[in-house]
């Protein structure tokens, strides 16, 4: 079964039928991106953006779609949703009431728990996959076969990639903001010669978790 789409970000909660009718009756968003094509005809160039714009969100769309089942399903698939040049990035913030202090062992001392937000930087596939597979195991976007998910998708200047925003909460006890940036895998020359990797590949990953105070 097909994961649901995700929510576009300061959308009401709605039914996923209603997402993808409001979708596709939405109007283009603009773009100030420059022309390819100088010496084209002025309307053509925007239609041709305008295609190109849509094209590349519903691309992003899909990333996010199959990022999300990879990632609760076959962490170290994620591979081919990475370039070769990306970084990534992945912090926990604490609530401001965790505990100053770790229980111990009698044979071992009090340590101070971090309040604050710890993060690692990864660069490259493989160091990235297992970052992400060192995650612990109860972080899951999907409850059984449905994730509950906002989402904003921005196409970056002359349509050489894509910023994506989206948002989640988990009945666990904790919040995800992510942030990608994506770009055609064929960008770089070696992605592009990569066999399997996905139409758009992550450039630049960013994940911040949000531990919930317990009450």
């Amino acid at each position: 079964m097909p994961l649901p789409l995700p929510r576009r970000i300061r959308t009401n909660r709605t039914s996923d039928k209603h997402l993808e009718h409001a979708r596709d009756q939405a109007p283009p968003q603009e773009t100030h991106a420059l022309s390819s094509k100088p010496n084209a005809p002025t309307v053509d160039d925007s239609q041709n953006t305008a295609d190109e714009v849509q094209e590349l969100e519903e691309a992003a769309l899909e990333f996010l779609q199959k990022h999300i089942r990879a990632f609760d399903s076959d962490r170290s698939s994620l591979a081919s949703a990475y370039s070769r040049l990306a970084t990534f990035s992945v912090q926990t913030q604490h609530p401001p009431d965790a505990p100053s202090a770790t229980l111990l062992p009698r044979s071992h001392t009090k340590l101070p728990h971090p309040r604050g937000p710890t993060e690692k930087l990864k660069q490259g596939r493989l160091d990235i996959i297992a970052e992400l597979l060192s995650l612990p195991d109860d972080r899951h976007f999907c409850v059984g076969r449905q994730a509950s998910i906002d989402y904003d998708v921005t196409c970056l200047e002359s349509t050489v990639g894509v910023l994506l925003v989206c948002y989640s909460e988990n009945e666990g006890g904790w919040a995800c903001d992510q942030r990608f940036v994506l770009r055609r895998k064929e960008w770089d020359k070696e992605d592009g010669s990569t066999e399997g990797l996905w139409p758009l590949i992550a450039v630049c990953h960013q994940m911040t978790f949000r531990e919930k105070a317990s009450r």
